[in-house]
């Protein structure tokens, strides 16, 4: 019986000092992985936010110029076009700013309504999604003439991390094609 008392447990000096020191190499190389996959993840959340806003920007102007009955090329930042759904025909424009904040706006043609951006601040950090900043044309017309077709390009950037995106698509002015 007595020598089932003197049975020590636990951890001996020896025991704790080897774990410590494996701990304390193994901690910056962990460090090293984690650091590396928050900024894989952050590029991730910059690249989705800038395909998402030009999607957003190219998929509101599809649906709106979509009814237009004849597209107005003011230069290739500018498009003026005459909704002409039911109840609701009036002049309307989608205008590239060129200025500080590369924005573009849609509104209708004054004295309608106040300019309304469809892209702008990303609101989770401190950085923007400008679209096409390097001069390229938002709008184009295929052979220069026909006013019931028009190509949109977007080409998004996130200012604070360099993510870019393009993407494109054709509108076909439903009301003249239905005639």
């Amino acid at each position: 019986m007595k020598s089932i008392l003197n049975r020590q447990s636990g951890v001996s000096l020896v025991e704790l000092v080897i774990a410590l020191m494996l701990i304390v190499l193994l901690l910056p190389a962990s460090l090293g992985l984690l650091t590396t996959a928050l900024s894989a993840w952050k590029a991730g959340i910059s690249r989705s936010e800038v395909q998402q806003t030009a999607r957003f920007a190219l998929d509101s102007m599809v649906r709106n110029l979509r009814y237009g009955d004849t597209y107005m090329l003011e230069s290739n930042k500018s498009i003026t076009y005459r909704n002409v759904r039911p109840g609701n025909q009036q002049d309307y424009i989608y205008r590239y700013n060129v200025g500080a904040d590369h924005k573009l706006y849609h509104s209708g043609v004054t004295p309608y309504s106040t300019p309304q951006p469809v892209t702008g601040d990303n609101i989770k950090g401190g950085s923007s999604i400008i679209i096409n900043a390097n001069g390229e044309p938002l709008f184009t017309q295929p052979n220069g003439t026909d006013t019931n077709y028009i190509i949109i390009t977007i080409y998004a950037a996130d200012t604070a991390t360099g993510q870019t995106w393009e993407t494109a698509s054709a509108v076909v002015s439903l009301p003249r094609v239905l005639r």
